[in-house]
């Protein structure tokens, strides 16, 4: 049981630090300048954030609804 724990650790130490070094490499190897990278970041972050924003409205409306709905049959 003990290997297995292990082997899960050094599974996701692994990804960590292969992640972390994929993104440094991109980082430094961009075509482009660093403000250009930032500001694409800053719009790509603005525009999830928006997404997540709308999903999440969607879903607590349909909570509700069902909640209405189990409310009406109890």
């Amino acid at each position: 049981m003990m290997i297995n724990i292990n082997k899960t650790r050094d599974v996701i130490l692994g990804l960590l630090v292969g992640s972390l070094a994929g993104a440094t490499a991109m980082l430094l190897f961009a075509p482009q300048s660093g403000k250009r990278t930032r500001d694409e970041i800053l719009l790509k972050s603005i525009q999830l954030r928006d997404r997540t924003n709308s999903i999440v409205k969607e879903e607590i409306e349909q909570v509700r609804f069902d909640a209405t709905k189990i409310a009406v049959d109890v």
